[in-house]
C-alpha cells in the first residue's frame, strides 16, 4: 500500500471516530460521546454509505487519485455547502478547489454502478439511520482534501460513468484541527459547536461524466 493509500485509509478512520465523537456521525464506526453538547445539532442520519469503507481494498480501476496534483484538466469548486462540478470530460484529470473562507472541505468520490440509482435515491439512503457497508451500487474512487480558499493537493481522474460528490467534514471544525485528523489516526479533540457534517446540509452531487 502507497503512502497516499495509507493515508487515505487513516484519514477514514480519523474521520470516523471524530464524528461519531461528535454525535453527528453518518457512519457507526464508533459509538457517540455523551459528553458533547447536542442542543443545537441538527439531527442527521448514521449510514456507511456517507464514507467509503475502511479497507485497504485498491480504488476503482476508471477512477484514480494521485497524490500530487498535475495540471487539471477541469476543476471541481466546493463551498458552504455545495459542489460545483462544471463540465468534466472522460478522461481529464480533476482537481478540487475550496472556495470557502472559513471551512475545510473534502471531495470523497465514489462510482454509481447502477444507471438507475438517482440523486433522490442517495438522498433518502442518507436519511435512513442504517449501519453496515456501503451499498453495492457505489464504489471507492477517490478523494481530494484542501483547507479554506486553498486548492487541493491531490487529483482524481475519471472515466466515463457516474460519480457521487459528498463532503462529511462536521460544519464549524476549525480547519487546523481538520488537517491534523487527516495526517493522524487519532482524532483531535473539537469544540462543542461543531454541526453535522456537510454532507447533511447538502454538499453532495450526482454527476454524469461522457
Amino acid at each position: 500500500m502507497g503512502p497516499s493509500r495509507r493515508l487515505g485509509v487513516r484519514r477514514r478512520a480519523a474521520l470516523a471516530r471524530l464524528v461519531a465523537l461528535t454525535a453527528v456521525a453518518l457512519i457507526a464506526a464508533c459509538s457517540g460521546s455523551d459528553d458533547v453538547d447536542r442542543a443545537d445539532a441538527t439531527p442527521t442520519p448514521d449510514i456507511a454509505v456517507s464514507a467509503p469503507a475502511e479497507s485497504a481494498s485498491a480504488p476503482a480501476a476508471d477512477a484514480q487519485a494521485s497524490p500530487a496534483a498535475g495540471p487539471a484538466d477541469s476543476t471541481i469548486t466546493g463551498s458552504d455547502y455545495a459542489f460545483d462540478a462544471g463540465d468534466v470530460a472522460a478522461g481529464d484529470t480533476v482537481g478540487f478547489v475550496n472556495e470557502s473562507d472559513v471551512e475545510a472541505h473534502e471531495m470523497v468520490v465514489m462510482r454509481v454502478t447502477d444507471d438507475a440509482v438517482t440523486l433522490e435515491d442517495i438522498q433518502q439512503l442518507l436519511a435512513e439511520d442504517t449501519e453496515g457497508p456501503p451499498p453495492d451500487f457505489l464504489e471507492e474512487a477517490g478523494f481530494a482534501f484542501a483547507m479554506p480558499g486553498e486548492t487541493a493537493p491531490q487529483t482524481v481522474t475519471m472515466e466515463q460513468g457516474r460519480y457521487l460528490l459528498l463532503c462529511f467534514i462536521p460544519q464549524n471544525a476549525p480547519p487546523e484541527l481538520v488537517a491534523e485528523m487527516m495526517e493522524s489516526s487519532e482524532p483531535p479533540s473539537l469544540p462543542s459547536e461543531v454541526g453535522p457534517p456537510h454532507v447533511a446540509l447538502g454538499m453532495v452531487d450526482l454527476i454524469d461524466v461522457e
